[in-house]
Parts: structure tokens; C-alpha cells; sequence
């Protein structure tokens, strides 16, 4: 059934912004041609899961799509992280989760954990975009996403130009976990926007799993490219 207001007011989509989305699909029908989707789901051996490959025993990680520099996934992800359009984090969830169903190598998951944000930057921008994108797939596969128990205590900066060692070396010790009991023996989905050296992800993952995590499983919205 056509819904009115749709005839209207259709769903733009969140690349373009130009053409109506396809039913029950986030992108217009060019942009869902040209959408780089990864091979993550379908490739136990992806480059996701290399970045942690001797370093921190994750039981799988995926990201959705492939950033590139001045293509349309970093537009994507800048619109999201700098424009305030939380649309674009909430629907890409949901994106993401649709495939993690299908692909079921996440069928496992207890509960979802954004990495955090520095309450500085918290406060500049009013939100945190992985949030935003793990309120998404909370939504679609249904379990819950526990906010202000993974917390960042010390404001490393901007990571984007430096060396995974680097970023090691500025993230250690930078977050904290409160509220342990909400993650003991759980199987963790741990969610943030972009994987790059994967320095950060592999930082609150060890913690996690120190604090009395279960198992923890990673989901992106993107993977850069060297």
C-alpha cells in the first residue's frame, strides 16, 4: 500500500539527496548501483578482521561499505559526523543490520556498545555519531545498546594523519568502562563509524574483554582504504 504522505514528501536518499529512496532501502536506485558494498559478510578472511589478526581475538568484524577519499561514503559519513544529519547514521543501521541477518554471523551478539566520544567533542557536536548508527541496528535486530558504559576519559584528538602505532600509543588508556555488570560474560557488539588502522577498536575491545566481556564482535560503518 502506497503511503500518502510518501506522494508527497517522498524519503530522499541519503547519498544524493536528490531521488527518492527505494522501498525499504536507504539509497536512490543509481546510488544503490554505485554503493561500494564490502565483501566482509560473505569473507571470514576480510581485511576487517586482519587489522586484528595476533593482536586481540575478535569473533568477527565487518564493515558495510568502503571509504574513499572524495567518494560517496565519506560524503556519507561526513554528512552524519559535521552536518547533523543523524538520518544518514540511524539508516545505515539499519542497512548494516539487514545484512548482518542475512550473513548470521552475528546471530550470537548480546548487546550493543558505541565506541565513545570525548565529552568535549561530545558537547561540540551534541551527539555521537556511532550511536547513532548503533541506535540503527539495535532497532532492526533487536537487542539492546547500552550508552555511558564504555567511556572516553581522555580527548586524543583528531587520529585521521597518523600511524597505527601512533594512534596505539595516543589511544591507550583513554577509555573506561562503568556499569560492569552490564557487560560481564556478554557477547559484545562494539560499533563505531569508520575502521582505519583499527588502533581504536582494538583498544576498547581489549578493555571490554578485560572488564569481564564474553566475546566481542565489531561492525562499521566503513573501512578506509590505504
Amino acid at each position: 500500500m502506497v503511503n500518502i504522505r510518501d506522494l508527497f514528501f517522498p524519503q530522499l536518499c541519503i547519498s544524493c539527496r536528490k531521488s527518492p529512496r527505494l522501498k525499504g532501502d536507504p539509497f536512490c536506485l543509481t546510488c544503490s548501483l554505485d554503493i561500494p558494498l564490502t565483501d566482509h559478510f560473505i569473507n571470514g578472511k576480510n581485511a576487517f578482521m586482519k587489522h586484528f589478526w595476533g593482536r586481540v581475538p575478535i569473533t568477527y568484524g565487518a564493515a558495510i561499505l568502503t571509504f574513499q577519499k572524495e567518494g560517496m561514503v565519506q560524503e556519507m559519513v561526513h554528512a552524519l559526523k559535521y552536518r547533523h544529519k543523524r538520518d544518514v547514521g540511524n539508516l545505515l543501521g539499519t542497512f548494516a543490520a539487514r545484512h548482518m541477518i542475512e550473513s548470521g554471523k552475528f546471530n550470537d551478539t548480546d548487546c550493543i556498545i558505541p565506541v565513545p566520544i570525548s565529552s568535549k567533542r561530545l558537547k561540540k557536536r551534541g551527539y555521537n555519531q556511532a550511536e547513532i548508527f548503533g541506535e540503527g541496528i539495535s532497532k532492526e535486530i533487536n537487542i539492546p545498546i547500552h550508552h555511558n558504559v564504555l567511556i572516553k576519559v581522555r580527548d586524543t584528538g583528531t587520529q585521521t594523519a597518523r600511524s597505527r602505532q601512533d594512534r596505539m600509543e595516543k589511544v591507550a588508556n583513554s577509555f573506561k568502562v562503568k556499569k560492569k555488570s552490564l557487560i560481564k560474560d556478554m557477547h559484545i557488539l562494539l560499533v563505531d563509524d569508520v575502521i582505519t588502522t583499527g588502533a581504536t577498536l582494538e583498544s576498547c575491545a581489549s578493555l571490554l574483554l578485560k572488564e569481564g566481556a564474553q566475546a566481542i564482535s565489531c561492525m562499521t560503518i566503513a573501512i578506509a582504504t590505504e
